[in-house]
């Protein structure tokens, strides 16, 4: 709901529209035909755990294209981009793609759990000017002493 309401430019329930006009995206999806080069070929693999196991049917990315990988937590999108970039091997098929993938890991919310947010925050602020700091971003995000003394994940 929130997304629709960001790409709409309208809060229905606050009656605020916050931007001129939507935000729509053009569907290019590669027709029969396309004349686009062929860039990278993923082939089919298969990777597996314990508790999961993850299926890649594999397919083409063509010039100009971008790729972009969603969907909810465990459903496999790090363990794919870790096959791509070689960081993972695969129990099924070969990843033997003739190009360099740079892959950086996510930032785990146990890591930032014990983090204060003030020291979150505070790293931002020692960019930039201690007055625009306050009057730019605590003031305008609501960021009272109380939430900058509260943990990151809390």
């Amino acid at each position: 709901m929130g997304i629709n309401q960001y790409l709409e430019g309208f809060l229905a329930e606050e009656n605020v529209r916050f931007r001129d006009s939507q935000v729509v995206f053009e569907k290019r999806a590669h027709e029969k035909g396309s004349k686009r080069e062929d860039l990278v070929e993923i082939p089919a693999m298969t990777k597996g755990y314990d508790t999961f196991h993850l299926t890649i049917d594999g397919g083409t990315i063509k010039a100009g294209e971008v790729l972009g990988v969603i969907g909810a937590n465990g459903m496999g999108k790090s363990t794919y981009a870790k096959l791509l970039a070689g960081v993972e091997k695969p129990d099924t098929g070969t990843m033997d793609l003739k190009l360099r993938i740079s892959y950086k890991a996510a930032v785990h919310q146990a890591r930032l759990s014990r983090t204060l947010s003030r020291c979150t925050c505070g790293n931002a602020r020692a960019n930039s000017i201690p007055s625009y700091y306050q009057h730019e971003i605590l003031e305008p995000l609501s960021l009272t002493y109380r939430f900058l003394q509260s943990p990151v994940d809390s």
